[in-house]
């Protein structure tokens, strides 16, 4: 009898320690999760004529994308694990929003300003604001240094054998 009282007051032990680390954790809500933070990035697509670029996609690392307006306008806003360290833009509509513009990545590293202090696993609220960021013009395929290469290639005559 002497054990099983023993295993009895074990079970009551355990059983009150359980209980307490349960409650001690329900207590604790920021014992578990990821920290985060806000961020906002903004600017404008131009031209190197300053001229606006709408439907240019805009890409923050893998966090999240957005078109640039008809006055070539954007915003990026999310809530990630980290600061995203660059852009990208992108045309992916070639002719239509006036011409095909190479590809232009953004280095955001420094870029940010701390908006709202966090607390927990939230580290705050930061924003960029780019300005404008110019695109350059690809070279279109009838270009005329194009037209003098065609040429002078089919001026060029195969020796026969």
């Amino acid at each position: 009898m002497n054990h099983k009282k023993k295993i009895d007051m074990t079970g009551k032990i355990i059983t009150a320690l359980l209980a307490l680390l349960g409650f001690s954790l329900a207590g604790c809500r920021e014992e578990y999760g990821c920290p985060y933070v806000n961020f906002h990035v903004s600017g404008r697509v131009v031209d190197a004529q300053s001229n606006p670029i709408p439907g240019i996609e805009i890409t923050a690392d893998e966090y999240g994308s957005t078109r640039s307006d008809s006055q070539g306008y954007f915003t990026i806003e999310e809530n990630y694990a980290s600061l995203p360290g660059k852009i990208c833009c992108t045309d992916r509509d070639g002719e239509e929003n006036g011409g095909e513009f190479l590809p232009e990545e953004v280095d955001l590293n420094g870029r940010f300003v701390q908006t709202a202090k966090g607390s927990g696993w939230y580290e705050g609220a930061y924003k960029a604001e780019l300005g404008d960021v110019t695109l350059t013009k690809a070279e279109s395929d009838d270009s005329p240094a194009d037209d003098k290469r065609q040429r002078k290639q089919s001026t060029h005559k195969t020796p026969s054998l």
